[in-house]
């Protein structure tokens, strides 16, 4: 499920762009405004699920290289051609209902955290949480389970 972005630059700058865009219209909302907050959120991931709580300095990321340098850089870059030398890939990050994100954490791509988790403040997720957990530290590993209605 990884989307190579390669071979199209221009559609990669274009969704840059926009995020760009979309992440001035969120930092320029009202602090109460959280349907609008919400909206924006969707439109930039659209694996949100509902009554997610994402607190400050929280980051998210899609994007991502092979450890490879044969397959992250472009054969025979020309730094005049306007493409990139470095091959970039999009992951999906799907965070599912009621999922709490503490401040600060990082979460990386091809994560899914699951329904009604909790991710520990500062924690960095490098891969999928299980449903109904908190979940902390760098490597974000579950520490304990929680009965959930």
């Amino acid at each position: 499920m990884c989307q190579d972005y390669s071979d199209n630059q221009e559609e990669l700058a274009a969704m840059t762009l926009k995020t760009k865009r979309l992440l001035v219209k969120l930092n320029a909302t009202d602090y109460a405004d959280t349907i609008q907050k919400e909206k924006i959120w969707r439109e930039m991931f659209g694996s949100i699920g509902n009554n997610v709580l994402i607190a400050s300095d929280v980051k998210i990321y899609t994007a991502t290289h092979s450890t490879k340098v044969s397959e992250r850089t472009a054969q025979n870059w020309d730094e005049n051609s306007g493409i990139s030398f470095c091959n970039t890939f999009a992951q999906p990050v799907i965070i599912e209902d009621n999922v709490w994100i503490g401040g600060g954490s990082i979460i990386l791509p091809n994560v899914t955290i699951g329904k009604n988790s909790v991710i520990g403040a500062g924690s960095i997720v490098t891969r999928s949480i299980p449903s109904n957990c908190v979940a902390v530290g760098n490597p974000c590993r579950v520490i304990k389970y929680v009965e959930n209605e």
